[in-house]
């Protein structure tokens, strides 16, 4: 039993590796930027998703009243989904809560 627990896991802190490689270039700069700072209050994380049949890259606010930032795998804003005042983001994506499909953590800062 303590065999199946240790390669499993083993399977998840490779398939989180694995699945950071695979991330852009641009992706792997923001985080490589996370981790030169001090960490954050909570912890910093990238989490992927496939929103409108594409990937994108969610970044959760830092702390109140701050937008979060969803980007494409350029690295260009699509826009803020939640967080800010009302926690409702910049209004300009309503719909990411609903349609955004198979969150996957690529990163979390654990330091």
């Amino acid at each position: 039993m303590k065999y199946l627990f240790l390669l499993l896991s083993l399977c998840i802190f490779s398939c989180s590796k694995n699945i950071l490689l695979t991330a852009p270039q641009c992706i792997q700069q923001q985080i490589n930027t996370f981790k030169s700072e001090p960490k954050g209050n909570p912890p910093q994380s990238v989490v992927q998703y496939i929103y409108h049949d594409k990937k994108v890259f969610y970044i959760p606010p830092q702390c109140c009243d701050q937008y979060s930032s969803l980007l494409d795998d350029n690295c260009n804003l699509i826009g803020h989904p939640d967080g800010g005042f009302t926690g409702k983001g910049d209004g300009t994506l309503l719909d990411f809560s609903t349609e955004a499909k198979d969150a996957k953590v690529i990163w979390k800062d654990n330091r």
